[in-house]
């Protein structure tokens, strides 16, 4: 039943995409597209790379010093989750998953790799509540001056609220969800074996209040990178926007994105919301597409080799763990 849920969102949003390609011009969007190029998109994955280690440090900041693992691998089990999440059938949790094995794959503890998870996506949500809310700020201020925008304040209230309502719910699951997310783990990865609860682990985490204030203060700072990266896809496609409008449609894409996380890769959710709020800045919806479309190719990119790469240390892992152990040979007597 879940399946068909899924494959049945996932048809939906590539209708929905198909019918904002047709509706706003294949000619257009193409054109758009054109105008930034290979070498704009060559850049873009370029840029994107500063949100990519910041998602990365803001996750490894949350572990004791002694049990960390280096910083590339926890900026690839990142790059590992977003792909999962961005270019797969999966959702954000499939992701969480994916990350949680190749961080066990890369000697991390497994009770250190299943709490760090949890706790880490609380962070990055209670930070994006804050960008959300600036974002929200730049709008107020942006468009005071447009007519009938009550219904737009409304709808911006309450999505405002549902998304301080998720954050209140991944609080709540963080300080009790272990359990799930390892069920969930071992249901999906039959081959994890976690011996210890891992619930000290959680605790030791949540304790920290340093460790807890570094990382929700470098998510909120990847949160704003994300927005100079969007700035700079609307630039790529020729349309005039400020930095500070580029921020508050990022702010509110996030917020869009994540009230339908169950739509895999967030597919037709991302098209249409780029394509409803760039127009409120008085961008094109068409370049709003062409942004998203842009946006698609560089997580494309950035993901399948991180995807790669991990289901190359999976094979090497099984092929370890199927090789014949050599007989020890009797000394002759």
């Amino acid at each position: 039943m879940k399946r068909a849920l899924i494959i049945a969102a996932a048809m939906a949003g590539f209708g929905v995409t198909v019918w904002l390609v047709w509706l706003v011009g294949y000619d257009s969007l193409l054109d758009s597209l054109r105008l930034a190029g290979f070498d704009g998109l060559a850049w873009l994955c370029l840029v994107s790379v500063i949100p990519t280690v910041l998602l990365g440090v803001a996750w490894r900041s949350l572990i004791p010093a002694e049990h960390r693992v280096p910083l590339q691998e926890f900026v690839l089990g990142r790059m590992i989750r977003d792909a999962v999440a961005d270019i797969s059938p999966l959702t954000v949790v499939g992701g969480m998953v994916a990350s949680i094995r190749y961080m066990m794959l890369r000697k991390l503890l497994p009770s250190y790799a299943i709490a760090s998870t949890a706790v880490d996506a609380t962070m990055e949500t209670l930070a994006q509540v804050a960008f959300i809310a600036l974002g929200v700020a730049i709008c107020v201020v942006r468009l005071e001056s447009m007519p009938d925008n009550a219904t737009f304040y409304e709808a911006l209230t309450a999505g405002v609220l549902i998304v301080l309502i998720f954050a209140v719910l991944a609080l709540i699951l963080a300080n009790g969800g272990m359990k799930p997310l390892k069920s969930l783990a071992l249901r999906i990865l039959p081959q994890l074996k976690v011996e210890a609860s891992g619930t000290w682990a959680l605790y030791e985490m949540f304790g920290s209040y340093r460790r807890i204030a570094i990382s929700c203060a470098v998510h909120l700072a990847a949160w704003i990178s994300s927005g100079l990266l969007i700035y700079l896809a609307f630039t790529l496609v020729g349309a005039k926007i400020s930095l500070l409008e580029a921020l508050a449609i990022e702010a509110l894409l996030g917020m869009l994105r994540g009230l339908v996380f169950f739509v895999p890769a967030s597919l037709g959710v991302q098209e249409a919301g780029y394509a409803m709020l760039a127009p409120l800045f008085g961008v094109p919806p068409e370049l709003g597409l062409a942004v998203s479309l842009l946006r698609r190719a560089r997580e494309i990119i950035a993901g399948l080799p991180a995807l790669l790469v991990w289901q190359w240390l999976e094979g090497r892992a099984f092929w370890q763990r199927c090789a014949p152990v050599p007989m020890k040979r009797e000394a002759p007597e």
